[in-house]
């Protein structure tokens, strides 16, 4: 007797949000991988406070490095998609951007600004004196007259978009609280991925430190000058973190006038009671992905594809 096939389950399994989440990410992971990203879908990463892997949706990267100067730099968009089906998301409080002090990662700054940190990295691996040696190679190497190597190096962030700092997300009916809210789980995960990146380029760093003061156990002169030799890379090395949030619901602005008007994509930013910026998120609408996505493209080219940048990624 001929099987009868029966396609309610695949006909359910279509319909189901657990595909339409895959569809939706893979339609971004697409549109960014098209406007020239080297793209890494769902890759997983260690969530800093629970130490849980956790899945983010889409990792892009572009690496360059500078021929006038001995420098690279890694610039990482992460991306998360939200389905907010029936939301609205209401932002208002209209601000100037102010970058945060984790929007790039240079683990000289670190090792030479932030002591507690510095001790916590090196400690293990080198004695006092050889911390004091490495600070030493590394002041004279990065802060020439003070002013860093790199400073004319950095990248401005993609700008073409409002700042708020206050948001709403809301079905008309009811509006969630911010700890239930869709968006501010998100802005977590987004900045629990920024510290995993940092984390995981520490870690790196110290595995080759170690590796490295093995191997050179028999230097006696200027063990600290062959050691900061063998792990300068990390020291070449600019990581910039550019934090996106995906979401298929309307964004509005309330204005200062008190009206509602549509919006395509904006920057969240979290400040202190100081008004300092701790981090900071793009918001963009699932509609208006594509617009976004290559503007925030053409911003990033026009600094890293000029005659004096070679593209590795």
């Amino acid at each position: 007797m001929e099987k009868i096939i029966d396609n309610s389950v695949e006909l359910k399994l279509c319909n189901s949000s657990a595909i339409k989440s895959l569809v939706y990410e893979k339609e971004i992971s697409k549109i960014i991988k098209d406007c020239g990203w080297f793209i890494y879908d769902n890759p997983y990463y260690v969530d800093r406070k629970t130490k849980k892997h956790r899945e983010l949706d889409v990792f892009a990267r572009q690496l360059y490095s500078r021929k006038d100067v001995k420098l690279s730099i890694d610039l990482n968009l992460i991306i998360e998609c939200k389905s907010l089906n029936g939301f609205h998301i209401v932002f208002s409080n209209k601000g100037r951007f102010i970058s945060s002090e984790d929007d790039t990662f240079w683990i000289g700054h670190k090792l030479t600004n932030d002591p507690k940190r510095a001790k916590k990295i090196l400690s293990p691996s080198l004695s006092s004196p050889q911390q004091k040696g490495l600070d030493k190679i590394l002041h004279d190497r990065f802060y020439s007259k003070d002013i860093w190597k790199f400073s004319d190096y950095t990248i401005p962030f993609f700008q073409g978009l409002d700042s708020f700092y206050s948001f709403r997300e809301t079905n008309i009916g009811n509006t969630k609280e911010l700890d239930s809210s869709v968006v501010w789980k998100a802005f977590m995960e987004l900045k629990s991925i920024n510290k995993s990146i940092q984390q995981r380029v520490i870690k790196n760093f110290r595995e080759d430190l170690n590796y490295h003061l093995e191997g050179i156990k028999k230097v006696t002169k200027q063990k600290n000058d062959v050691l900061f030799s063998k792990i300068e890379r990390y020291f070449e090395m600019i990581d910039f973190i550019h934090p996106i949030l995906v979401v298929d619901c309307n964004l509005w602005e309330l204005t200062e006038e008190e009206k509602i008007t549509q919006i395509k994509y904006c920057r969240l930013i979290q400040s202190d009671l100081y008004g300092s910026t701790t981090f900071w998120i793009d918001v963009v609408s699932r509609n208006n992905f594509q617009s976004y996505a290559e503007s925030l493209t053409k911003h990033y080219n026009s600094f890293l594809n000029d005659k004096n940048s070679k593209k590795h990624l």
